[in-house]
């Protein structure tokens, strides 16, 4: 039997020196394409990063003291695991891509945490082991595949805390897990809880005085999530946003407004969630359909025209709202007469407050970038902390971010977009828009910047906070 936790927590398990290894990599008899390819990228990283073999092995073969557990194996059970799939009220939250790495003795298992009944489609173990490598090995598989910089490490030795615990799922990832800093102005970046979404972006800022302005939020799923978070925010009350500002109609920005949108008016329930306004900068009919974006018109149509009591409030460049003790600063919307494509429709806002500022990009892209550099003074531009535009994929240039001149940067991403991958390879994801190329140009780019890794926070890795009372941000655990 194996015993969780038998040694000391201050004893790691070694996984190799020297090149050598007592492990080998488990995976099932009838392992599933992502268990096989998690198997495999453990092996590869490995043997490139610490010169270290370790042999694939199905779970019919001997048992071992130290193995590398991947996926659904009879190895689970002999060590009293059971996989429950996490799973989140309603049936708008996906978890075929959440995971848990954990340790049992000296074993390490990498869990997708999926509806077994569903096990083929699940594909959580892939995005274990890309984890593993980066939290382990301090190591980015993407940075490498477009740089090569493998020939500038070899580890003599790695190890793994005993007490190792990861888990990544909508349970996990939830908005209830944000923490009040009450008679603070703070701004949260929520991560995406459906874990089977490729993008996708939620801001939430609370003011001392206790308002509410909720940025994007991204598919319908994270309306939960973001109602989730209200009532921690807002203990005792009925979880109220006072505006929601939609920087563009891409469904990863605006489809939980829309979904709350439509569920008011078809008299659903909302989880008691109530929006006092609605911010944008919704373009005409016209430029939707000379833009060849006809189909979102109906939908530009209904936020326009949201139920009762709900206001629409038409954002443009130059605007300045008091919101509280924070200022809301537009420093972008997009002319009517520019044909451009979603991404550069995005609103620009930054927000201040005592003393600090966060400049909110958006999915600006190049166009609308030029086109708000035209139009205002480069002192606008400066920024305490930024949010990095567009996932991090076809981006604002270096030249802008220094001219922000930030010290934090926010990084709205999934898991799936961080590593390019859907699960059948990386550099998979929007193979024919080149996002790989634009997601290691980021990186590449943040490198050329001076920004310290931990100044950069990633949203896949949990929910975060800005504090503008002092500029410093942080993971919330």
């Amino acid at each position: 039997m194996c015993n969780r936790n038998s040694a000391p927590a201050a004893e790691p398990i070694l996984l190799c020196a020297g090149g050598n290894s007592a492990y080998q990599i488990v995976v099932a008899d009838d392992a599933t394409v992502y268990e096989k390819k998690a198997a495999k990228l453990l092996q590869l990283h490995l043997l490139k990063l610490a010169d270290a073999y370790l042999p694939i092995v199905s779970e019919s073969a001997p048992a071992r003291a130290c193995e590398l557990v991947v996926g659904c194996t009879g190895r689970n059970a002999a060590c009293g695991l059971t996989v429950e799939p996490a799973t989140c009220a309603g049936d708008l939250i996906s978890n075929v891509d959440s995971y848990r790495i954990l340790t049992v003795g000296e074993r390490i298992f990498f869990l997708c945490m999926g509806d077994p009944a569903n096990r083929p489609q699940n594909r959580g173990t892939v995005f274990a082991a890309y984890r593993f490598i980066e939290k382990i090995f301090g190591f980015d598989p993407v940075y490498d595949r477009a740089c090569n910089d493998y020939k500038d490490m070899t580890l003599d030795r790695v190890t793994v805390p005993r007490d190792l615990d990861i888990e990544a799922s909508s349970r996990t990832l939830s908005g209830r897990f944000v923490r009040d800093y009450p008679g603070e102005t703070v701004m949260y970046m929520l991560p995406q809880a459906d874990m089977s979404t490729t993008s996708g972006e939620s801001v939430i800022l609370k003011t001392a005085g206790g308002k509410i302005l909720v940025i994007d939020g991204g598919y319908k799923g994270e309306l939960a999530n973001i109602t989730e978070a209200l009532r921690v925010l807002m203990p005792g009350q009925t979880p109220t946003v006072d505006a929601w500002l939609i920087t563009h109609l891409h469904e990863d920005h605006f489809d939980a407004l829309m979904h709350y949108v439509d569920c008011v008016n078809g008299g659903q329930d909302v989880g008691g969630l109530a929006v006092k306004e609605i911010w944008g900068h919704i373009m005409s009919d016209a430029w939707y359909e000379r833009s060849g974006l006809g189909q979102y018109v109906e939908r530009a149509n209904r936020l326009k025209n949201p139920p009762a009591p709900t206001k629409y409030v038409e954002l443009n460049t130059a605007d300045r709202i008091r919101f509280d003790d924070a200022e809301i600063d537009v420093l972008f919307t997009c002319p009517e007469e520019m044909k451009v494509n979603m991404n550069n429709s995005s609103v620009v806002v930054k927000v201040t407050a005592r003393g600090k500022s966060i400049l909110l990009l958006a999915d600006m892209e190049g166009a609308a970038e030029a086109e708000m550099k035209r139009n205002i003074t480069p002192d606008r531009l400066k920024a305490d902390a930024v949010q990095i535009g567009h996932h991090g994929t076809f981006n604002v240039s270096k030249a802008t971010y220094r001219e922000i001149g930030a010290d934090v940067y926010f990084w709205p991403i999934t898991y799936k977009m961080w590593y390019c991958d859907d699960g059948t390879g990386m550099a998979a994801i929007n193979k024919r828009y080149g996002t790989f190329d634009e997601m290691s140009s980021t990186r590449r780019m943040l490198i050329a910047l001076g920004v310290p890794p931990e100044k950069i926070f990633i949203s896949y890795r949990g929910i975060s906070v800005y504090h503008f009372g002092t500029g410093e941000a942080e993971f919330i655990s």
